[in-house]
């Protein structure tokens, strides 16, 4: 329905700050890839809040979708909480894949990231977050006061890290 930034991290887009996302209805998206809305590869400082997604990624045939994306705020911008991408006070319903085996993700975060008040009801996976291309450790990743029900998998994970990474 929505994405903001570039696909890659050697592609990413520069210099796309403080967009707000704020009070949509999305529903039944089915498109490439199915996602609600994305932050992606280059965006910093940006806000996702009280908006209603529902029934998106559904029915999309790929491995692994998501309700709502921020990559984080990136190479440069994960250090700087001020520079973080907001995700708050989102309701998403029903992002589970339609497959036996379904991967799909509520909500997806990287470093810089901000992910409060949310709530997620029928999901496969409700709240990952993910190391990304873009910055070389976890830093400023903050997830509190989400309510996460109804998933087929774990309610939240933190994933793409070694075990020496010490900023998790």
């Amino acid at each position: 329905a929505f994405t903001a930034g570039g696909f890659t991290s050697d592609g990413a887009t520069t210099g796309v700050h403080h967009l707000v996302l704020r009070h949509n209805l999305v529903h039944d998206t089915r498109g490439q890839e199915g996602d609600c809305a994305k932050f992606m590869y280059g965006v910093y400082a940006s806000v996702m809040e009280d908006n209603v997604f529902y029934d998106c990624p559904r029915g999309v045939a790929q491995d692994e979708n998501y309700g709502i994306t921020s990559y984080g705020s990136g190479v440069g911008h994960c250090r700087d909480a001020a520079d973080d991408n907001v995700l708050r006070r989102n309701l998403l319903f029903r992002t589970e894949g339609t497959g036996a085996n379904g991967t799909n993700v509520a909500i997806y975060a990287g470093p810089g990231t901000v992910v409060e008040n949310n709530l997620v009801v029928d999901a496969d996976i409700g709240i990952a977050a993910r190391l990304e291309d873009e910055a070389n450790v976890m830093r400023n990743l903050r997830v509190v006061n989400n309510t996460v029900y109804g998933t087929s998998d774990h309610a939240f994970s933190i994933r793409g890290c070694a075990g020496a990474d010490a900023s998790v």
